[in-house]
């Protein structure tokens, strides 16, 4: 297994009101969401880690698009709350090591569009080959 760094980015990411409104819905007991127009969850950054522009690069940079990845971890670290409807530059960084195993690790940091830092966030995902799926039951 080789040593695997990878840097993406910028790339403009949003806090969208519907965007943020299902993802709050998606998460909460139906009636207990919070309205579109309250605060940014505090986890609704980790799905921009799986738009295009990032899962897919990180993706074909380990073994094309035959694998899997699996998220095991995430965590949050914010400089300033997000504000529904703003725009962000998202900056990543993955890296895995032989010693890692099958983990790979992903940081990414958002600025606001002052160009400060409105957060950083890691993830940690398992890289798992496809045919982990064979068989599996969705």
């Amino acid at each position: 297994m080789s040593r695997t760094e990878l840097e993406i980015g910028p790339i403009e990411v949003s806090t969208g009101r519907e965007d943020v409104f299902r993802f709050a819905n998606a998460l909460c007991p139906q009636g207990t969401a919070p309205s579109a127009s309250q605060a940014v969850p505090l986890t609704f950054p980790i799905r921009w880690l799986s738009l295009p522009e990032i899962g897919d690069v990180i993706r074909q940079s380990l073994q094309g698009s035959n694998v899997v990845l699996l998220h095991t971890g995430q965590s949050f670290d914010y400089e300033t709350p997000l504000v529904i409807d703003s725009y962000y530059r998202l900056h990543v960084r993955a890296s895995r090591r032989p010693e890692g195993g099958n983990r790979l690790h992903v940081v990414g940091t958002a600025f606001d569009v002052t160009g400060e830092l409105a957060l950083t966030m890691g993830a940690t995902l398992l890289v798992l080959p496809e045919t982990i799926l064979d068989g599996a039951r969705v």
